[in-house]
C-alpha cells in the first residue's frame, strides 16, 4: 500500500518493537540463517526493527505489517515496511530467496493459507524460517499442572495467540502444505527466567550458569525445554 499510515501509538501501544540482543533467542538465530545480498520478504514485520539489522547486513527486504500503527512507528524511524497483508498482494512482489514469519502463524487463523502464499513467492532453492513459540515447554505444562492457563500479554500464552503449537503439530502443518524441515533449532527463553539479583551475579555468576544448563537441556530434550521452535524449512518437492 502507498498511503502512509497516520498513528498517534507509540511503543507501548505496539507489542514486540525492539530486537533481541540475545544470540540464544529468536531474532539472532533467525538472522544468523539469513546470507548477504539475499532478496528477503519479513512477513509481519512490526515496528521495522528485524527489517533494520537485514538492510544493515545487505539483505533486499520487503517488510510487510498488517498492523498500521507499528508500520507508522517503523516509518518514523525511515524503516520501509508496508501496511498490507501477503494474500492481498503477493501477485507483484517478484520471487525471494527467503521468507520469514517470526513469531507470526501462531497469530493467524488460517496457517496453511498463509504458508501456502510464502510457497507462492518462494524462488528456486529458496527457504522459510520460522520461529513458532512452543506450548509444550516445561512453564506451561508446570501451569498446567496447577490448573492454570492464563494468559498474557507477552510470551507463550500472549493473549494475541489464535493457535498453539508443539513441535509435532508444527510439523505436521508443515507436510501438510508440502514442506520439510531441513534445520532444526529451539531458543532459551531465559528473559522469561526472572532477573538474577546483582549481588549473587557478582557472588557466583547465577546468569551464566543458568544459560549453560538451559542450554544443555534444551539441546537434549527441545520438546520440553525449547522456548520457541526455529526452523528452516523448503518445499518436498525442491
Amino acid at each position: 500500500m502507498s498511503e502512509e499510515p497516520v498513528s498517534a501509538a507509540t511503543k507501548a501501544d505496539v507489542k514486540y518493537t525492539d530486537l533481541q540482543d540475545d544470540r540464544d533467542e529468536s531474532h539472532w538465530k533467525v538472522l544468523g540463517r539469513v546470507s548477504s545480498g539475499e532478496r528477503v520478504l519479513e512477513v509481519g514485520a512490526s515496528t521495522g526493527y528485524m527489517t533494520e539489522a537485514l538492510m544493515a547486513r545487505g539483505c533486499d527486504v520487503v517488510a510487510l505489517e498488517p498492523n498500521a500503527d507499528a508500520v507508522a512507528l517503523a516509518h518514523a524511524r525511515g524503516v520501509p515496511v508496508r501496511c498490507a497483508f501477503l494474500g492481498d498482494i503477493k501477485d507483484g512482489l517478484g520471487r525471494f530467496d527467503v521468507v520469514l514469519l517470526v513469531d507470526v502463524i501462531e497469530h493467524v487463523p488460517d496457517a496453511p493459507a498463509m504458508l501456502r502464499d510464502c510457497l507462492d513467492v518462494l524462488g528456486p532453492g529458496g527457504r522459510i524460517i520460522v520461529s513458532v513459540p512452543n506450548i509444550a515447554h516445561w512453564s506451561t505444562r508446570w501451569s498446567l499442572l496447577r490448573g492454570h492457563f492464563d494468559y498474557t500479554r507477552t510470551g507463550l500464552l500472549d493473549d494475541t495467540h489464535v493457535r498453539f503449537y508443539t513441535a509435532r503439530s508444527l510439523e505436521a502443518l508443515c507436510a501438510l502444505v508440502g514442506l520439510e524441515v531441513s534445520e532444526r533449532d529451539t531458543t532459551l527463553g531465559l528473559f522469561t527466567y526472572g532477573a538474577v539479583p546483582p549481588w549473587l551475579n557478582r557472588v557466583v555468576n547465577v546468569s551464566w550458569h543458568r544459560r549453560r544448563l538451559v542450554r544443555a537441556l534444551a539441546r537434549r530434550r527441545p520438546a520440553l525445554f525449547g522456548f520457541q521452535n526455529v526452523w528452516v524449512l523448503r518445499p518436498l518437492d525442491a
